[in-house]
């Protein structure tokens, strides 16, 4: 999902359900593969829908491992917006300082 303004990506990607769950999970286990996330999280058939779309707004990597299995890791700007979900999180639950 991109801003149809300017064509650059937009926040209302993480609106989709479990993107937001896709990044935490990701920031936990990076490096991980498509088949962990999809054992993990969900099973909907539209999952690998969900994370093209998470790595076309540059929020995360899909790489191969030994042209086997499909690895993905968080770019830089995918932690920073992990970074800002939990901040988010921490206000919300009181525990910011």
């Amino acid at each position: 999902m991109t801003n149809p303004a300017d064509g650059r990506p937009d926040i209302r990607v993480l609106e989709e359900r479990h993107m937001i769950s896709v990044l935490f999970y990701i920031r936990d286990h990076e490096g991980c593969m498509k088949s962990e996330i999809y054992r993990d999280l969900s099973r909907t058939p539209r999952f690998p829908e969900k994370l093209n779309l998470l790595e076309s707004n540059g929020l995360i990597e899909i790489g191969s491992i030994h042209g086997r299995f499909t690895s993905i890791s968080l770019t830089d700007r995918g932690r920073k917006v992990v970074d800002l979900l939990m901040q988010m999180q921490a206000v919300m639950a009181g525990t910011d300082t």
